[in-house]
């Protein structure tokens, strides 16, 4: 019970004494009026959300950072009485989503129509929905609620920019020699035929040779027999530095221009080493996929994920979805995860490691499967541009003196400009300003500034 519905009824008891005590027809009159009122705002509320038909049409269920979602709403009046306000609240998780209003004087068999344009600032999956609409009677006395559970999922995928300078080097078969990995998941390469057993899903039936052989017989599958690239993300949550988002721009053109222009992307990255470490790990994994070489995923976040090497648009909408849910919240080391799942990696295999870990043990990790005959490209967060207190000094010496190639990304920088042109082997000392190159030779001892 609101106060002025508790006021009103305390009024009326009053006049109801007065008249019975006076025997005043001003008194009477009141009490008359006041019961009355009160009788006909409860029979009005009753109807004020009678006949409401509320829907909402996302224009995607998926987008992307600097992108925007278009949503639009409709508001249909089948009650036998006019609407003379209606105040809609929106629970969507969708950051920035401001979907929320009053409409006003919705007239018997009327309908409103309006629409929302979101910019997409943060990647994860949101839910558009559920939606709350609440109105009463003229007099405000009696507040009427309608819950509408109706969701839709939305998936927001990470920042991803073309990168048309980025030459690493991918490991390539000599000749004719092909790949023979048997694979238990359904690809493009079907190796072989057998008879079916238990558990076999019905899309690897062959249907041709059963009925030649009047029993059931399915398909084996191989990996892409051409080398392939293997993403390790390090999500690790001790080496993460995040810090507090800056107030977003305003203008006409706060996000304007980052799809048409590479060098604006970093205005889009919160700053934090696992939004840049995930953003780049997206622009390499489209690079790759557009590029025809078949990429697969391994991330230790809140639990472990594999994703098989594959190609063509249906993995890069698999390997961009998870990207876009995966947080810092892992266990594992970036050395322990190299050497732990480093061990199934071949030399037709490139191994490509994101990571912001300033220890130097995982660049040992990664000399042990050169050593092997494993390609590998380290792709690294430079934690000091995030955090000074932090020095990634000995990593990229361990690098140098290993002579592995690499790239640096450093706080603010456009990707497309960190990952151009051929990787370093050398150590670059960019955090103080001196990109000058130093090339060591094996066993020599390196200077650094």
């Amino acid at each position: 019970m609101n106060r002025r519905l508790a006021l009103l009824i305390g009024s009326i008891g009053l006049f109801w004494v007065l008249a019975f005590n006076s025997g005043d027809p001003f008194f009477s009159n009141l009490a008359y009026l006041g019961t009355g009122g009160l009788i006909l705002s409860w029979l009005w509320s009753r109807t004020v959300l009678a006949g409401i038909e509320f829907r909402r049409f996302p224009s995607s269920g998926t987008s992307q950072v600097g992108q925007r979602i278009d949503e639009v709403f409709e508001l249909r009046n089948h009650g036998r009485m006019p609407k003379m306000w209606l105040e809609l609240t929106d629970y969507s998780t969708l950051p920035h989503h401001e979907s929320s209003r009053v409409v006003a004087n919705l007239r018997r068999g009327g309908r409103r129509r309006w629409q929302i344009r979101t910019q997409c600032r943060v990647r994860g999956r949101f839910m558009l929905g559920p939606m709350r609409v609440r109105s009463s009677d003229p007099l405000g006395l009696f507040m009427r609620e309608l819950h509408l559970p109706a969701r839709t999922g939305i998936t927001v995928f990470p920042v991803a920019v073309d990168l048309p300078h980025f030459t690493p080097v991918v490991s390539d078969l000599s000749g004719d020699e092909r790949i023979r990995l048997r694979t238990p998941v359904v690809t493009t390469n079907a190796s072989s035929v057998r008879d079916y057993t238990p558990g076999d899903g019905q899309n690897r039936i062959h249907w041709l040779s059963s009925a030649r052989r009047n029993r059931l017989i399915v398909k084996e599958f191989e990996l892409d027999p051409s080398a392939h690239v293997q993403l390790f993300l390090d999500l690790a949550a001790g080496p993460e530095v995040s810090l507090p988002i800056p107030p977003p721009a305003t203008g006409p053109t706060a996000f304007g221009g980052w799809v048409r222009q590479a060098r604006t992307d970093a205005t889009l990255l919160p700053p934090s080493t696992t939004e840049y470490s995930i953003a780049a790990s997206a622009s390499v994994v489209r690079h790759f996929l557009r590029g025809g070489r078949a990429v697969g995923l391994t991330a230790y976040g809140q639990v472990r994920i594999t994703i098989p090497p594959d190609r063509g648009g249906r993995q890069e909408r698999k390997l961009l979805e998870s990207l876009a849910v995966l947080e810092a919240e892992g266990g594992v080391s970036m050395a322990e995860f190299i050497l732990n799942d480093g061990l199934h990696l071949s030399r037709h295999e490139t191994l490509m490691v994101v990571t912001a870990d300033p220890d130097p043990l995982w660049v040992q990790a990664l000399r042990e499967l050169r050593m092997r005959g494993v390609g590998s490209l380290a792709l690294v967060v430079d934690c000091q541009t995030f955090d000074p207190a932090r020095s990634m000094q000995a990593a990229f010496a361990e690098l140098a003196s290993a002579r592995l190639p690499h790239y640096r990304i450093a706080k603010d920088q456009p990707l497309a400009e960190a990952l151009a042109g051929n990787p370093q082997r050398t150590w670059l000392n960019g955090s103080q300003g001196n990109h000058a190159r130093v090339e060591p030779s094996y066993g020599q001892t390196l200077d650094l500034p």
